[in-house]
């Protein structure tokens, strides 16, 4: 299982990040876990990534969530349910791993249903 030393050569040796950004100091990872062992990567001047890892290499999680979000993107079709689903970067099965891409301008709905308040324009969306 991955930890947080291993993300950058992780994702380097994949072609996800450059080693510039490495180098330059541009590259930062933050363990953003709870439930779930998960990674955000910032890279100045390049996309950012969400990395979650499996906790065992009996854990079905990551492999569950990205066989329902391959199966959404490919409901979803142009202008539809696409557009609130984060793009799936890489899905590495032997690893247990699940990239995607973090997106600027996300809203974390959990400090809407701690309160009970659920946005209606969201639902009607």
């Amino acid at each position: 299982m991955l930890e947080l030393a291993d993300i950058e050569p992780y994702l380097r040796d994949r072609g996800l990040i450059s080693a510039r950004a490495v180098v330059d100091g541009g590259f930062r990872v933050a363990d953003v876990s709870r439930s779930s062992r998960v990674f955000l990567v910032t890279v100045a001047g390049e996309r950012s990534l969400v990395v979650k890892v499996a906790r065992t290499a009996s854990d079905q999680s990551v492999a569950r969530e990205a066989a329902v979000l391959e199966s959404l993107w490919n409901a979803g079709g142009y202008g539809g349910l696409n557009r609130f689903l984060p793009r799936l970067i890489a899905h590495d099965i032997a690893a247990g791993v699940l990239i995607l891409e973090a997106t600027s301008g996300t809203r974390n709905l959990s400090h809407h249903h701690a309160r009970g308040r659920f946005s209606r324009a969201l639902a009607g969306q």
